[in-house]
């Protein structure tokens, strides 16, 4: 059942960049359940938790023997066809439309996946007219000729994620500046996921192509890890109440649950003096250590609330 493929340079290197590939997911999936209160992370971990699949799919696909080739790859499809709709759900429920990220709402992005994974299985002719295999770079890796169902599944796929940079790029322009880093940054992770999988999943009608999708999943979960660590993806307020705080004219400081930055408009810093991606996910007593008056303001606070502040106080 299992095919030891020979450990030329090519294999190697292709085998450690889909563990990369699994362990990043991996990563960011725990991560984002671990902030599961926090708008969109449920949704983005289960994305993460879809490509983590498809990529041991793909690791199976290279180490099982040819006639068992077929069925990881169709398992691969079938993964890889849930990333868009789950994505989608996520970057509603970040900018802030979380009514119509949940399920009795967004159900029906997951239709076409459903329907195309069930006829994968039973009409895989619509898929693919022809299905083959290849080693000629020393990597085990398909040729076929498409169907009418695999463009559908493409037009769907990119189109939820022409969607999703749409969402996110003006949330950006109209959110808060630190903000606009961390989703600067899920604009570019998102970009190289989908751009990595774009040559082999339009141009490769019958003729190889390198698959770089799993080089892109590692360097898309970089940047996600980076807004995540850095950013403090997941941990503030969804971006749409940001043009409300931007606005006022009092300082605005917003606090979670566990006493950290989660947002704070001009005129808080401006009163305090310093900037809101230097405080940003720090807990008050760190980030106002010389302003005991400001910290004795929010103590004994159990849940996510926000702090006015001016000269007037």
């Amino acid at each position: 059942m299992w095919h030891t493929p020979s450990m030329q340079p090519a294999i190697v290197t292709y085998l450690i960049t889909l563990l990369f590939s699994i362990v990043m997911a991996a990563m960011l999936s725990t991560a984002a359940w671990s902030r599961r209160e926090s708008p969109g992370a449920i949704p983005f971990a289960l994305a993460m938790v879809m490509v983590m699949l498809a990529s041991t799919n793909r690791t199976m696909f290279l180490l099982a023997d040819p006639e068992n080739a077929y069925l990881w790859a169709r398992l691969r499809i079938v993964f890889l066809s849930f990333i868009p709709p789950f994505a989608t759900v996520f970057v509603l429920d970040y900018i802030g439309f979380s009514r119509w990220a949940r399920a009795s709402r967004s159900w029906p992005l997951f239709v076409v996946p459903l329907i195309l994974s069930i006829l994968l299985w039973t009409h895989d002719g619509l898929f693919f007219t022809s299905w083959g295999l290849t080693e000629e770079t020393g990597i085990r890796t398909e040729v076929q000729v498409y169907g009418p169902l695999w463009r559908v599944n493409l037009i769907y796929g990119y189109g939820c994620f022409i969607a999703i940079l749409g969402m996110l790029l003006r949330s950006m322009l109209t959110s808060l500046r630190p903000m606009r880093s961390q989703t600067l940054l899920l604009i570019i992770g998102w970009t190289i996921m989908v751009g990595s999988n774009m040559p082999f999943a339009i141009l490769s009608l019958g003729r190889y192509i390198p698959n770089l999708t799993n080089v892109g999943f590692v360097i898309a979960g970089v940047f996600f890890l980076a807004a995540l660590r850095r950013q403090g993806f997941l941990d503030r307020v969804p971006l749409a109440l940001q043009a409300v705080y931007q606005s006022m004219q009092d300082g605005v400081i917003v606090f979670d649950a566990k006493h950290r930055i989660s947002a704070m408009n001009p005129a808080a810093e401006r009163y305090i003096g310093a900037s809101s991606s230097d405080l940003v996910g720090k807990v008050s007593q760190e980030a106002f250590a010389a302003r005991p008056d400001l910290i004795g303001r929010f103590r004994g606070v159990s849940e996510l609330h926000h702090v006015e502040v001016s000269d007037k106080d």
